[in-house]
């Protein structure tokens, strides 16, 4: 074992040491943590960021996204991201931020490192959780917090707080101490005794509040009383301190333990203005209270399932025409339309799209567009993929002895074009076939679609593979049939499957 390795393991000794020195009942009374007896306090809770922490360890950004509301919000500002909401914005979200140990290392390329994901502690109030996720890989790993809002038995929000190691190279954790001198200054104002110091870290109208009792403190002076109510006061285990900044707004969660006849863990998280603290929620470490006290009340956990099924995220992996593709949100009917448009490209003798994934409703991409195609979807390491806006009843045709719309056979067969002309068209064919329509541009988002090479090749392959009867072409003026016929044959080298009357009529 290296040395690295071995300093790793003592240091998570001593953090599991800090930890089972709370063991010890604050009261004096022993609690049974559930084995062969009633069902531990806060067990469900518990068993929620397990399951999150599980579903990062396999890399599977849907399960993780399940447990949101579909209205559910999580902010990624702390590393360079924003704000999501709904299911499938943050599943699209964790799909670019789940493989988290080496993005610190500049310049890093190749593929992602396997990481083993686990809750290193949890810290509750009544209607919030912080948790402190440690992602494990060969290169050290990384840790982050997260708080969350939880009701209704589901995430409502979270936000993410990075790691604040007083420098800016993560890779020196293990060998350069963290730095926090207002963390250290706190601790030594707490435990002074002397009242008088709490406006050295506090704002005078601090508003202090305890996330699980409710209890709550406005200004220094009722603060004041919390001295001789406060056990002896050390730093928490390392790291011990994340932050949050989103433009003006400065938080940080700083894990802390206290002693007395029971030593505890506790979160507490402040909210700061000019360098002072203005709003500080405390939240309870779960094996403390449980070890010390039992239990501390009700919250959201009491009847939370952890594994209580979720609505509308659902992916599935299927083989169509010898080809694996991942459906999402896919019901029956839209399955079969999927079939149907891939069986297009092979009965007009085209190699099938080579693509990932499919999506269908509810989706990001659908606040747009009728239909989006990627050349390369991060949330697929990088395939393409397609999402077609269409729900079941919206693909099905309201005609008799017609199966599919029109209308969304059209938008279908065009976003798997391109995905086609992704891999077999090059920058020749492209201006071959510029030239042909009489356009200058192949593609440019500062141009007009219409005016775009690649929309006009796609509507051009969509009115081709539709067939007679169904075929349309949505770029104004129209061609002719015979010269869409053309423009077929130039992209695809094979005549269309939609045959001009004998006229030659459109």
């Amino acid at each position: 074992m290296s040395d690295r390795s071995i300093l790793r393991v003592l240091l998570a000794t001593v953090a599991a040491l800090g930890v089972a020195l709370a063991s010890c009942a604050r009261s004096g009374n022993q609690h049974d943590d559930g084995v062969g007896a009633e069902t531990a306090w806060a067990q469900e809770a518990v068993e929620l960021f397990d399951a999150i922490a599980r579903n990062l360890t396999d890399v599977d950004r849907y399960a993780a996204a399940a447990h949101y509301g579909e209205t559910g919000l999580l902010d990624l500002h702390a590393w360079g991201g924003d704000e999501y909401a709904g299911r499938l914005a943050i599943a699209e979200a964790l799909g670019k931020t789940l493989h988290i140990a080496p993005r610190a290392v500049a310049g890093q390329s190749g593929g992602h490192p396997d990481l083993d994901v686990d809750v290193d502690q949890l810290f509750l109030g009544a209607h919030e959780a912080v948790v402190r996720f440690d992602a494990h890989v060969s290169t050290g790993g990384l840790p982050w917090v997260q708080i969350y809002a939880v009701g209704g038995n589901f995430a409502l929000s979270s936000r993410l707080f990075t790691e604040d190691l007083g420098h800016l190279n993560p890779t020196m954790r293990w060998t350069d101490a963290p730095r926090h001198p207002f963390y250290e200054q706190y601790i030594d104002v707490w435990s002074s005794g002397d009242e008088r110091r709490l406006a050295e870290v506090y704002a005078g109208g601090v508003v202090v509040r305890d996330a699980l009792d409710g209890e709550r403190w406005v200004g220094l002076e009722a603060l004041a009383g919390e001295f001789d109510a406060t056990e002896w006061i050390e730093p928490g285990p390392w790291p011990e301190l994340f932050r949050y900044d989103n433009g003006d707004r400065h938080e940080q969660i700083a894990v802390f333990q206290f002693g007395g006849p029971c030593p505890a863990l506790e979160a507490r998280r402040w909210v700061f203005e000019d360098g002072l603290i203005v709003d500080e929620t405390r939240y309870g470490h779960v094996p403390s209270i449980r070890r010390c006290d039992g239990s501390a009340g009700d919250g959201w956990w009491n009847g939370y399932d952890a594994a209580a099924p979720t609505q509308q995220l659902t992916i599935e992996t299927m083989t169509i025409a010898g080809h694996r593709v991942d459906l999402v949100n896919a019901a029956p009917g839209q399955v079969d339309f999927l079939r149907w448009l891939l069986e297009r490209y092979a009965i007009g003798s085209l190699a099938q799209p080579d693509v990932a994934a499919v999506w269908f409703p509810p989706s990001v991409d659908c606040r747009l567009a009728e239909g989006i195609a990627k050349r390369e979807d991060d949330r697929f390491e990088g395939s393409h993929t397609v999402t077609l806006c269409f729900t079941p009843d919206e693909v099905v045709s309201g005609w008799p002895n017609e199966r599919w719309s029109d209308h969304a056979v059209h938008q279908g067969l065009h976003e798997l074009a391109h995905v086609w002309m992704y891999d077999h068209l090059d920058e020749i064919d492209h201006l071959v076939f510029l030239r042909r329509v009489g356009l200058d541009v192949w593609r440019d988002a500062d141009v007009f679609w219409p005016e775009r090479g690649v929309e006009v090749a796609a509507e051009t392959i969509a009115w081709g593979l539709a067939g007679d009867g169904r075929a349309e072409y949505l770029v104004e003026p129209a061609p002719s049939c015979p010269e869409l016929t053309a423009r077929y044959e130039l992209l695809t080298g094979t005549e269309p499957l939609t045959v001009c009357t004998p006229a030659g009529g459109d």
